[in-house]
Order: C-alpha cells, then structure tokens, then sequence
C-alpha cells in the first residue's frame, strides 16, 4: 500500500468542516454552543470589515458571529425580539464579556491558532 502524501492527505481534509460543541460558561452550563473553523479567507474577510468599520476593537465579536452556528447570532428573528438593532447588540446583551472572549478562544483554536492557548497559560503561570 502506497503511503499518503501530504497533499493528498490536505486535499482529503479540507479546512472548512470542523464544528465544535462546548459550554462557554457555569451560567450557560446546561446549554452547548456549536461552533465551526473559519478558513484564512473568512479570517481575512473579518479583519477587513471590522478594519473598514474602525471596528478593530470588535474583531473578537465577528468572529463568534462568523463562526458560531448555535446559536445564530445573525437571526433576524432573533435580534429582533431582544429588542435589539444589529447582531452585535445581540451579543452584547446576551452574552457577558468572557463568556464572548471563551467563545473567541475556542474558535481561534478550531481555526487553528492554537498559539493563543499557550499564551493564555504562559501569562496566567
């Protein structure tokens, strides 16, 4: 049997099909969030809109609402009967400011940026 290439092994696991189920927080304890990878393409699209927007600041929240896939965040509905504007204000209002940078974190890691984790460590020690 011949042995896999790297690129045949690339090509068969394309970057774009990872989703992750996790609790964010003891208060949401009973509830998991689904999650998936973004792509360097996504990532990219992300960095331009919340440059363009003079949204730097906010990166961390376009991306729980890129990738987060439960809950939708970016639900008309939803944002709707909150009483809220826009998907960001939706997040705001539901979600606490560490449970929104847990969120982050685990997406940052599925998407591969696991440095973040070792830094996270690295301060806390």
């Amino acid at each position: 049997m011949a042995e896999k290439t790297l690129v045949e092994f690339l090509l068969g696991n394309p970057v774009n099909n990872t989703i992750k189920e996790l609790v964010i927080s003891e208060r949401l304890k009973d509830f998991k969030f689904k999650i998936k990878s973004l792509s360097g393409q996504e990532s990219d699209e992300i960095a331009q809109k919340a440059k363009s927007k003079n949204g730097v600041h906010r990166m961390e929240s376009y991306y729980i609402l890129a990738a987060c896939v439960y809950p939708d965040f970016t639900d008309a509905e939803s944002i709707k009967s909150a009483g809220c504007g826009t998907p960001l204000d939706l997040l705001d209002k539901v979600l606490l400011p560490g449970e929104q940078n847990t969120l982050y974190m685990a997406i940052s890691e599925v998407s591969g940026f696991t440095g973040f984790k070792t830094m996270v460590e690295d301060v806390k020690n």
